[in-house]
């Protein structure tokens, strides 16, 4: 039988991880290189509002579904 071993305690500060959000501004350095400090700020704030508007709208379209199945379950 294999003895078990506790886990090693995290005493570090907790890092949320934002998923797509993060590897979107993960390229921030490459898309400033490759396109200058106005033209890149512009693009990157394009992409994170394409992210986070595909976000809203998977979160609007969940509840919209939610409400109608209550709705037509409790009429």
């Amino acid at each position: 039988m294999a003895i078990r071993k506790r886990p090693k305690r995290a005493n570090d500060p907790l890092r949320p991880k934002l998923g797509v959000v993060a590897n979107v501004l993960a390229q921030s350095m490459i898309v400033y290189r490759a396109c200058g400090r106005d033209r890149g700020f512009v693009l990157m704030m394009t992409g994170l509002f394409v992210v986070w508007s595909v976000s809203l709208a998977t979160i609007f379209f969940a509840m919209k579904g939610a409400a109608t199945v209550l709705a037509r379950w409790w009429a």
